[in-house]
């Protein structure tokens, strides 16, 4: 019995470590379709954020994210015992921080910009999981969510929508009034 239960926790920790690897490229799929989306003046500015958000996620939610997620009786580093979930979590934490990315290309700056994605990625997205997977009140209802769907995908969504709809159009983008396609 305790051999099938070893290996049952060795699939669980190979399929959050092989989540997080599809996860991450997910990044390099973002890049390219936002890259594909602006001025081409503009996308080493872009790449440069996508490389910059990711060292930031990171670092915030290593140390602070994680535990605000899952309620853990300290602030600071992410427990050893469950480091493929870590992994897998953090990726998700990236993924929503990327999302948000693609609404504010060309309209921010790199260092607001990472101010933000340490603000989102070290405490918003956290609590949002939180809620949905961490034991919050979305969990104790029976809420359920496939792949991210919610606590990914329309969190970054609704932040990037947010902070687009706040920031503004692109510059360029109106003259006198009437939309102008940028090339």
């Amino acid at each position: 019995m305790e051999e099938m239960l070893n290996l049952m926790d060795g699939l669980t920790a190979f399929f959050f470590i092989w989540a997080a690897v599809l996860i991450f490229f997910m990044k390099a799929g973002f890049a390219m379709l936002e890259i594909g989306q602006i001025r081409v003046k503009n996308a080493g500015t872009q790449l440069t954020m996508k490389f910059l958000d990711l060292a930031a996620v990171i670092l915030m939610y290593y140390f602070i994210g994680y535990s605000i997620a899952y309620a853990l009786p300290h602030i600071g580093i992410a427990p050893e015992e469950d480091y493929a979930h870590f992994m897998k979590m953090l990726m998700f934490a990236v993924a929503a921080v990327t999302i948000m990315s693609g609404a504010l290309a060309e309209r921010v700056k790199i260092v607001p910009y990472m101010i933000a994605a340490m603000i989102i990625g070290g405490f918003g997205y956290p609590v949002v999981e939180h809620l949905a997977w961490g034991g919050g009140f979305l969990a104790n209802i029976g809420f359920h969510d496939f792949a991210g769907s919610a606590v990914v995908h329309a969190f970054g969504g609704i932040i990037g929508f947010t902070a687009a709809y706040i920031i503004g159009a692109r510059i360029g983008k109106y003259r006198n009034g009437t939309s102008v396609p940028i090339a």
